[in-house]
Formats: structure tokens, C-alpha cells, sequence
């Protein structure tokens, strides 16, 4: 899961993938992705998060910025490094079931 943070009066914010306003009904100033905030969720936990409202489930993004935000996990250096190892681990078992 990453978390989105509006840019805006934020000139220390990570730059690896900056999503301008208006790419998603619900990104309506220019935002970034919070790496920093990175974490591993069950889908048990987002329906935990959902319920106690906590978190708001709203429509999928677009492949293209899923795609930047993707390439974002391992290039951004506020990725904590158990997201990172994660991905990898994740991106060798797709590797190894496809070939």
C-alpha cells in the first residue's frame, strides 16, 4: 500500500513519482507517492481499515500510473528497504510461475 500527499507547500517531498491533478477522480492537486509510508496489508486488513473507516475504497487507478508507481518502489530512496525486498520477493515468484 502507498499513500498519497499533495505536493503543495511540500518542497522536501519525494519526487521519484509525482502524479499531476486531475490523473484520478480523487487526486485533485498535483501529488506525490509517500514511500516512506509504505506497508505490507492483507486484504482482511484493508476491510478492517474500510469498515472502521479508516481507509476509503474508491475506483483503480489507471495501468499507466500503476506502472510509475511500480517503477517508483525500488527508485525511490524513502522506500523502506522490507517494502523493497518484498517487491523483489513478489516479482521473482511472478518470474518463476510464468516461466
Amino acid at each position: 500500500m502507498v499513500s498519497f500527499s499533495s505536493t503543495e507547500g511540500q518542497p522536501w517531498h519525494d519526487k521519484t513519482t509525482v502524479i499531476p491533478a486531475g490523473s484520478h477522480k480523487h487526486i485533485t492537486e498535483e501529488s506525490y507517492a509517500a514511500y516512506y509510508l509504505a506497508d505490507r496489508k492483507s486484504e482482511a486488513d484493508f476491510r478492517e481499515d474500510i469498515e472502521r473507516k479508516i481507509a476509503v475504497q474508491v475506483e483503480p487507478i489507471s495501468d499507466k500510473i500503476l506502472t510509475r508507481l511500480r517503477a517508483g518502489i525500488m527508485a525511490s530512496k524513502d522506500t523502506p528497504p522490507r517494502i523493497k525486498d518484498f517487491y523483489e520477493d513478489c516479482l521473482f515468484r511472478r518470474l518463476k510461475k510464468a516461466g
